[in-house]
């Protein structure tokens, strides 16, 4: 495999901490180990994988991933009383702020299209985006519409003005989530939202799973962002009142991935129970210790 070097953090270029963690691939089978590196700055918690596959070899990476499949690898079991169910509910139904009109958006790396197709039904006109062809295929049928199917340079976009822009758990994916805050800037109208869904390296899971955590999933994941690290991808691309928060909703399914990949029936539902018991009192370790962020910046009316 064709390997690039990446000894800097990609947020803020500092130099990564002396201290690792060394991931597998436990769910999709790729060869090798990957080091996991934390950014030394004080002012950013990033994590990154010194060591990563080249752009050339990344598209190989995703010929059996979830997005190509109907369903979600062994079902998902949530926490059982009524306000986790309606919990994760939210989380769907809320992708974006209520409070939005519906406008135009674009969400970049749009898998499957199932985030586009609610937010079709509630009005907004939707352009989806999305590198892998399988995925945005299916996306396509789902839509009743075209996807823009290639890198963000490739598709013709530069001219656009959206209402808003969306990303569900795509800035792991991409070597420098900066320049995919900023394309995003670019393409907003002023006064538009840049909205994000990511794996939260702050998270109390991670602490407790170490390796082992599904958010991890080297080598695929390429960047992982803290609240820190998060608040500044935004804010140096020109981004503000850039808000973040955690979300727990589906933490008993990505414990329940982490700690039993190929559970199934009642080991993985004890599994899921207490992964989300645990995700539920998170926030006794701290501050944003939910398993998922949530990021959120506007683009200045004056910009």
């Amino acid at each position: 495999m064709e390997i690039v070097e990446q000894q800097t953090c990609p947020v803020c270029g500092e130099h990564g901490s002396p201290t690792s963690v060394v991931g597998v691939d436990r769910w999709f089978a790729t060869p090798g180990s990957w080091p996991i590196v934390r950014c030394g700055s004080p002012r950013c918690d990033s994590r990154w994988l010194p060591r990563r596959p080249s752009d050339r070899e990344i598209a190989g990476l995703y010929a059996n991933y979830h997005t190509h499949t109907s369903s979600s690898s062994g079902g998902r079991w949530y926490w059982p009383h009524p306000l986790a169910a309606q919990a994760v509910k939210n989380r769907e139904r809320n992708l974006v702020p209520a409070t939005l009109a519906p406008g135009r958006v674009l969400e970049i790396g749009c898998g499957d299209g199932k985030n586009l197709l609610q937010l079709q039904r509630r009005g907004w006109d939707v352009v989806g985006q999305e590198i892998d062809g399988v995925a945005g295929q299916r996306a396509a049928k789902l839509l009743g519409r075209p996807v823009h199917i290639g890198n963000l340079d490739e598709c013709g976009l530069e001219d656009s003005r959206f209402d808003l822009v969306l990303t569900s758990h795509v800035l792991e994916h991409v070597p420098s989530p900066s320049l995919l805050a900023r394309f995003a800037f670019s393409v907003l109208r002023p006064g538009g939202l840049f909205v994000n869904y990511t794996p939260n390296a702050n998270a109390q899971m991670f602490r407790v799973l170490g390796a082992r955590w599904r958010a991890l999933e080297p080598p695929r994941h390429l960047v992982l962002l803290g609240p820190k690290s998060a608040e500044l991808v935004l804010a140096d691309a020109g981004f503000r009142d850039v808000e973040v928060s955690t979300i727990g909703a589906g933490g008993g399914w990505v414990y329940a991935d982490s700690v039993a990949p190929t559970g199934r029936g009642l080991r993985r539902a004890a599994l899921t129970f207490f992964g989300q018991l645990g995700e539920d009192v998170a926030p006794l370790w701290g501050k944003h210790r939910h398993w998922e962020l949530r990021v959120v910046g506007r683009r200045p009316s004056d910009s």
